[in-house]
């Protein structure tokens, strides 16, 4: 695998863990009976800073790789 390929990876990688946490939360409150943004955004806070660290981390780790070639 060249390095395209393998930051193609790193970056599918990161984009699904960055769209987990919006997915996750949007599961989370299915059973709320009115939506709106304030809500939302609460349920984020709720759900914590995990995927986006995760996706972040593997940001940092793409670049790395691409300044090593």
């Amino acid at each position: 695998m060249n390095k395209r390929g393998t930051g193609a990876i790193f970056c599918l990688i990161g984009s699904i863990l960055f769209a987990a946490r919006y997915i996750t939360v949007a599961i989370f409150m299915s059973n709320v009976s009115s939506w709106d943004s304030m809500l939302f955004a609460e349920g984020l806070e709720y759900q914590g800073y995990a995927c986006r660290n995760l996706s972040q981390k593997f940001r940092e780790l793409l670049q790395c790789f691409f300044r090593l070639y």
